[in-house]
């Protein structure tokens, strides 16, 4: 049996690249360097950026230095109908299912200057402005990594560890 998660199933999802600034990469890389397999999967840190542990920041703060504000990208889970369809955009294209789960699932970006526009509708979806504008801050590494982060966020059922909070 494994162990119990250490993220929070009733969080705000809120997501940092993982190429932000404002992560201690040393200290990263000294509490990673001796493990392999599935000890290194494990990892807090590892776990929050392949989404398994639900963008839980309160699994990773420590790994952030304190005097450098990161870019913030506050998540949220989807509803059933946007869920569907970004299933049925996935059967034809999984770049169009990550950006169409990013314009539903990105709620608000922290710590830069970017505002989001979902015109007028609170749970529309951003426009294609706001993804241009999105691409030109993160590059489109960090794109990709945000729609995969809309989907982990949204897409994965809650594991038998997670049912026993």
């Amino acid at each position: 049996m494994g162990l119990a998660p250490a993220h929070r199933v009733d969080h705000i999802p809120v997501y940092i690249l993982p190429f932000d600034l404002s992560w201690d990469m040393d200290a990263v890389r000294k509490d990673t360097a001796k493990l392999e397999g599935e000890a290194f999967k494990s990892h807090p840190w590892v776990r929050y950026h392949d989404g398994s542990s639900r963008c839980d920041l309160s699994t990773v703060a420590q790994w952030l230095i304190p005097e450098i504000p990161p870019a913030r990208f506050v998540m949220r889970r989807l509803t059933r109908r946007q869920w569907n369809a970004v299933e049925a955009k996935e059967s034809v294209s999984v770049p169009d299912a990550r950006d169409l789960a990013l314009r539903y699932g990105l709620e608000a970006i922290e710590g830069i200057d970017c505002e989001l526009d979902r015109g007028g509708a609170e749970d529309g979806p951003l426009s294609s402005d706001d993804l241009d504008r999105l691409l030109d801050l993160v590059g489109t590494a960090g794109l990709v990594n945000l729609g995969q982060m809309a989907i982990a966020v949204s897409r994965r059922e809650l594991q038998p560890a997670e049912k026993k909070l």
